[in-house]
């Protein structure tokens, strides 16, 4: 690290746990859009 400034790679190692929580937040709900009463089937 030179002057403060970040390589992409450590950009990449940052953001890569945050885009993965927005996708385990954001999935069951748009499967629950479509599945309706069969949600419960949506883990298998």
């Amino acid at each position: 690290m030179e002057k403060g400034k970040i390589s992409s790679l450590q950009m990449a190692f940052m953001m890569y746990p945050t885009i993965v929580a927005t996708a385990v937040l954001g999935v069951p709900s748009i499967t629950a859009k479509y599945a309706k009463t069969d949600l419960w089937l949506s883990p298998i």
